[in-house]
């Protein structure tokens, strides 16, 4: 089974403190460097998330320390503080 490659840079790549909140912003790709169109990235315990847009980006808005979960069929779901 193949496994989400997150890009450290981008993966958590622009942090804006809002009060409590960040807004958590990135893009999933595969493991040749491939956007994935329509991964799920969700606040894990939470049923608040977004997906990626066609060219793999997304942005949340997130507590502090708050874990997310990404998934995409057929790929391995990762966790990410």
């Amino acid at each position: 089974m193949k496994r989400l490659l997150l890009s450290t840079v981008t993966a958590l790549a622009i942090l804006v403190v809002q009060a409590q909140d960040r807004t958590v912003s990135g893009r999933i790709v595969d493991d040749t460097g491939e956007a994935l169109i329509g991964a799920s990235v969700t606040i894990k315990g939470t049923s608040t998330g977004t997906v990626t847009d066609i060219d793999g980006n997304y942005s949340l808005s997130v507590s502090e320390g708050a874990v997310l979960v990404i998934s995409y069929v057929g790929f391995t779901t990762q966790e990410i503080t």
